[in-house]
């Protein structure tokens, strides 16, 4: 997409990896993020943090299973 002469104008540095948390998940954590105990969006980029998805290596895929839980 980069490189398609469309996109030119877009900045990309903004876009995130794909982070893909099941709805059981959300339910199971609905009362803190309504009680401001947890912020979501501060949990998906200390999980993308943690992962290092920048560099792709067996390691990092092993990483990338860890539970959404665990990430704090």
């Amino acid at each position: 997409m980069k490189a398609a002469p469309e996109y030119k104008d877009c900045d990309f540095s903004v876009v995130k990896p794909l982070t893909i948390v099941d709805i059981d998940t959300l339910i199971l954590y609905r009362t803190n993020f309504e009680n401001g105990e947890l912020n979501l969006f501060e949990i998906i980029e200390a999980y993308q943090d943690y992962v290092d998805f920048k560099s792709a290596s067996d390691s990092n895929y092993e990483r990338s299973n860890t539970t959404f839980r665990c990430i704090r």
